[in-house]
């Protein structure tokens, strides 16, 4: 009498298991860096339509206060620029104060770190400046009114 061993074919082999799990550990390696690029790219995107946002607002605020920006209230810390003894011009980060001068129920942070943008001000509040830091290359970046831009001729988006 013969007896017939059946091997049983339906396990994998130890080969056949370390190439699944090395083409998985592939493909997620890939899409976890699709995904962190994803996500850089649209926290920047927020901060441009936050400071686009803002700038509307600006414009909307000079058009009905006899063309001038609103003015950093004194409550506020701000940083004086300078130029010998006559002031240039005032810094300091857009807060709740300038955002209710505004009438902005809301205030735009960066979506990274919560921190507020930095608004700067001319002395004549005939001009302004908007700055965010974009996540990409570690560029800043800063937005002001046209003309400003029109007067530097630099590469600032108005």
């Amino acid at each position: 009498m013969k007896i017939k061993i059946k091997a049983n074919k339906f396990w994998f082999t130890m080969v056949e298991l370390i190439v699944v799990i090395s083409i998985l550990s592939v493909l997620s390696t890939i899409a976890f860096i699709n995904y962190s690029s994803y996500t850089t790219n649209s926290r920047d995107f927020k901060r441009i339509n936050d400071i686009a946002l803002i700038k509307s607002s600006l414009n909307v605020f000079q058009k009905n206060n006899s063309w001038l920006f609103p003015e950093i209230p004194s409550s506020l810390p701000g940083l004086n620029i300078n130029s010998w003894a006559t002031s240039i011009a005032t810094q300091t980060y857009f807060e709740e104060t300038i955002a209710w001068l505004l009438n902005m129920e809301k205030v735009p942070k960066d979506p990274r770190t919560s921190r507020w943008y930095i608004y700067s001000i001319s002395a004549d509040r005939m001009k302004y400046q908007l700055s965010a830091t974009l996540e990409d290359q570690d560029t800043k970046i800063a937005f002001v009114d046209e003309v400003y831009a029109a007067a530097c001729k630099n590469n600032y988006k108005a």
